[in-house]
């Protein structure tokens, strides 16, 4: 025998023969040693005493069924052998149709998984695309919130010198020259009015993140249409008679992520048009912030020439004041 038949259990031998065996008597072949050693392959059986033993124990156990059934139904040997031969026919026919149809069964699913690996690759391509358009609205946050914290930090610097300088000047002369409480009021004004405008643009700067969220909105959708493909993905699997119209629907969602994704870039270059407007305000607003120091620094001069004015005057009283 062979290395492979070697390998084989003598059951494994026996189960192989005795296939081999029923088919023949099924299609009518007497079998013959020779003739079996052909039909099971010298790989299986390569001698002929080998072969002999095998068929022997096959033709005893054959012999003891039909002696079985004889013994209990009556029937002829003959009647016996030929209904034990047009069973085995039957056998045999069933196990051809039962193979065909796992082919067939085979060639559809191979046909199927082909089809929905095509389909996953759109579908794949799609979250790219949207993998993509996050990180550019990542981005985008993230700038965004760059320049609100640079101007929040700015804003809130420049608030607490004014007051400090307010402080320090409403401490010093309050209690000496009326006419510097009237410029500290107009100082507070003017202040009040600064105020007022970093509340506008901390209002501008709320409307951005209502829009940010919009932008959010967005990309809520575009995780809505993915799982509406991922749906039509099954339904695909499902039903293959579907196919076309599924492929159309998918074209649908392109074209409407397309739409999407042509919003989405009029969004951002509006956002970039609110930007823009809000470092003009902020420059302007930088601007009124240089004149009122100016003012401060006038007013400062001011105060000082009343300073040395009273230092006059006094020095005036005191020389009248030693002569007497």
């Amino acid at each position: 025998m062979s290395t492979e038949a070697a390998q084989k259990s003598p059951t494994e031998i026996q189960r192989i023969v005795d296939e081999v065996l029923d088919a023949m008597y099924a299609e009518g072949i007497k079998p013959t040693i020779r003739s079996l050693i052909d039909r099971v392959g010298t790989d299986v059986i390569s001698s002929t005493s080998t072969a002999s033993k095998y068929k022997r124990d096959y033709e005893q156990r054959r012999q003891a069924r039909e002696n079985e059934l004889f013994d209990r139904l009556g029937f002829s040997p003959e009647f016996a052998n030929a209904f034990t031969k047009e069973v085995s026919r039957f056998s045999l026919d069933i196990e051809s149709r039962a193979k065909k149809t796992v082919a067939d069964l085979k060639s559809d699913n191979e046909e199927l998984e082909r089809e929905l690996g095509r389909v996953e690759k759109v579908a794949k391509d799609f979250e790219a695309l949207n993998h993509q358009k996050e990180k550019e609205i990542g981005t985008l946050k993230q700038q965004i919130e760059a320049l609100k914290q640079e101007h929040s930090h700015a804003l809130a610097s420049q608030d607490k010198d004014y007051q400090h300088q307010i402080e320090t000047l409403t401490t010093k002369y309050e209690t000496q020259l009326e006419e510097a409480r009237k410029q500290q009021a107009n100082l507070s004004d003017k202040l009040s009015d600064h105020q007022a405008n970093i509340e506008q643009l901390r209002r501008e700067l709320a409307q951005s993140d209502l829009k940010l969220e919009g932008l959010q909105n967005l990309e809520k959708t575009n995780t809505d249409l993915l799982t509406q493909i991922q749906t039509l993905n099954s339904q695909l699997a499902e039903q293959k008679a579907g196919a076309v119209g599924l492929q159309k629907d998918v074209e649908s969602k392109q074209n409407q992520i397309s739409i999407m994704e042509t919003n989405n870039e009029k969004e951002l270059a509006a956002k970039d048009r609110e930007i823009a407007a809000l470092r003009s305000a902020m420059e302007s607003l930088q601007e009124s912030n240089i004149s009122l120091r100016e003012d401060v620094a006038e007013q400062k001069g001011e105060i000082a020439s009343l300073n040395t004015q009273i230092k006059e005057l006094l020095k005036a009283n005191q020389a009248p004041a030693k002569g007497k």
